[in-house]
C-alpha cells in the first residue's frame, strides 16, 4: 500500500498555488496517484469588496483551478477538484475525510517579501488543526529580469531527510513515516535530538546514555532498511534554533517531525517547536499529527 497514494493538494490559485501544483512529480516516488486539488471559496475574506455571490466567484475561480488540473494530469496523477465555501482550513479538513486522503499539501511564502506575513492564511490554519500529516512546501520568490515570480525552494524533498525526535509518542509516529520514506527510496537521514537543559541538570550522566541508546536503535533500524548515510547529533539547546541550523548546515531536503511533542518550557510563549520550525525552514517540512 502507497504511504501517500491519495493527497489532498489546497490551492488559493495565486501564482505562488501554480508553482506549488507544477512541482508535485516528487510524490510519485512516494506512490502518489490521485489528487484532489482544493480551492475553498472564503467570500468574506478572499473577496472583501466585490459584492458579488458565491456562484460568481466560482465562475470565476473555476477556469483557473480547471488549468491546474490538467497540469496535475500532464504530470501522471488522476485528478479530482472540489470547490467549497467555508472556513479554508475546515473544509480541508472535512474533504480530507471525505476522500480519505493520507496527506494534506499546501505552500507557504515565508519572510522573503516585506509585505507577506509567513504562514498567513490557510497554510496557517491548516498546520494549527490538522487531523491528517501535512506537507508544507516552501515557496520562494525569484527576481528574473526584474520581474518576481514564485517557485518551490526544493525539487528533490526525499533525498536527505531530518528527522528531531524528543522521542515523545507522536514523534515515533513520525519516524514510521521516516521509515516509509527510506523503503520508497531515501539514502540518507540525520537523526536529531537536542537535550532538555532541565532533564540535563537532573540526571547529567544518565539522560545522555538514555538518549544515545535511543538514536543509536534507530540508527540500526534505518540502516536495516537500507539508508547509506545515517548522522546523529545530540545538542543541548533551543530545540527551533538547532533544528534549523542543523537544516541549513547539513544539506537536508524535508524535515519530518510530530506537530506536537513534550514541549519546551522555554519555548511555550513562541508556539510549539514544530510550528515555529515551519515557520523558519527553508525546505519543505512534513508534520505528523498526534494520535486521535
Amino acid at each position: 500500500m502507497a504511504m501517500f497514494g491519495r493527497i489532498l493538494v489546497a490551492s488559493d490559485l495565486s501564482p505562488a498555488s501554480e508553482a506549488l501544483v507544477d512541482c508535485l512529480g516528487f510524490l510519485k516516488g512516494v506512490g502518489t496517484e490521485e489528487v484532489v486539488l482544493a480551492h475553498v471559496i472564503y467570500v468574506s475574506l478572499k473577496y472583501p469588496y466585490i459584492g458579488e455571490t458565491e456562484e460568481a466567484v466560482a465562475q470565476l475561480a473555476a477556469p483557473r483551478l480547471e488549468e491546474q488540473r490538467r497540469r496535475l494530469e500532464a504530470a501522471g496523477f488522476r485528478v479530482t477538484t472540489a470547490m467549497p465555501v467555508g472556513v479554508p482550513h475546515v473544509e480541508l479538513d472535512r474533504l480530507a475525510d471525505e476522500h480519505k486522503a493520507d496527506l494534506l499539501v499546501v505552500g507557504s511564502r515565508g519572510w522573503s517579501m516585506a509585505e507577506e506575513v509567513l504562514l498567513r492564511g490557510v497554510a496557517n490554519e491548516v498546520i494549527r488543526h490538522a487531523r491528517h500529516p501535512v506537507l508544507v512546501v516552501r515557496m520562494q520568490i525569484v527576481e528574473d529580469e526584474g520581474w518576481r515570480r514564485c517557485e518551490v525552494a526544493c525539487r528533490d524533498p526525499f533525498a536527505r531527510v531530518l528527522y528531531p525526535t524528543d522521542f515523545s509518542d507522536t514523534a515515533e509516529r513520525a519516524f514510521v513515516y521516516v521509515e516509509r520514506i527510506v523503503s520508497a527510496g531515501c539514502r540518507a537521514v540525520e537523526l536529531l535530538h537536542v537535550e532538555d537543559r532541565a532533564r540535563l541538570a537532573e540526571r547529567p550522566t544518565e539522560v545522555p546514555a538514555v538518549d544515545w541508546a535511543r538514536l543509536r536503535r534507530m540508527e540500526e533500524r534505518l540502516r536495516d532498511l537500507g539508508v547509506t548515510a545515517v548522522s546523529i547529533s545530540e545538542p543541548s539547546g533551543s530545540p527551533t534554533a538547532l533544528i534549523l541550523e542543523r537544516a541549513r548546515s547539513g544539506g537536508d531536503t524535508l524535515i519530518v517531525m510530530g506537530s506536537q511533542g513534550r514541549g519546551f518550557i522555554q519555548e511555550v510563549f513562541l508556539g510549539s517547536v514544530s510550528h515555529n520550525v515551519v515557520r523558519h525552514a527553508l525546505i519543505p517540512v512534513l508534520l505528523i499529527p498526534a494520535a486521535r
